[in-house]
């Protein structure tokens, strides 16, 4: 859930690239993102699992860290 990274955020990011990787030289892609779909598309680079995301998400807002 928004602020902090969930799974459902991170099978969302992950559907999208599924998606884009799907199409093909003749297709459109048009992405519109607003305030906070950073956040709830949440795909951790390999090597960095999702409890290590909200683990550093969490420290960060702690600190003052804005999204």
């Amino acid at each position: 859930s928004h602020p902090v990274p969930d799974t459902a955020g991170q099978k969302g990011a992950q559907r999208i690239l599924d998606l884009a990787a799907s199409l093909g030289s003749d297709d459109l892609l048009l992405c519109l993102l607003s305030g906070g779909g950073s956040s709830l598309l949440s795909l951790p680079p390999a090597g960095v699992t999702l409890d290590e995301k909200r683990q550093i998400t969490r420290s960060l807002l702690a600190c003052g860290a804005t999204i």
